[in-house]
């Protein structure tokens, strides 16, 4: 089922594009305790003021962010934040800020996944 805007124009879904990858994905986040967290939820000023996040809004209009990564040598993929369903839209950002006081620096629709 598509969705549409008001003037009935069709939302494109952007589709995971490595499905192959996805269960050790998730399995991996899961270990690290990653869950993705919407604007205002608890963990939300601390997760974008530690650095780059990645953002997508969900088919169902809700946009979730995780960190980009938890340190070095692990990167959190996209597919994290919708259990590999379709997107609306995904990136990457900066933003700062905190008790909904927050400034976007920077933000992308970089995603090696959508």
């Amino acid at each position: 089922m598509t969705q549409s805007f008001s003037n009935n124009a069709p939302i494109p879904r952007f589709s995971n594009q490595s499905p192959g990858t996805l269960n050790d994905e998730l399995r991996s986040a899961e270990d690290l305790g990653i869950r993705p967290i919407k604007v205002g939820e608890a963990g939300f000023d601390d997760i974008i003021n530690e650095g780059t996040v990645k953002w997508a809004v969900t088919t169902k209009l809700e946009l979730f962010v995780i960190p980009k990564f938890l340190d070095v040598n692990n990167e959190i993929y996209h597919t994290v934040i919708t259990l590999g369903e379709p997107v609306l839209a995904a990136g990457e950002a900066e933003i700062v800020g905190s008790n909904g006081l927050y400034i976007l620096l920077t933000i992308s629709n970089h995603s090696g996944h959508f």
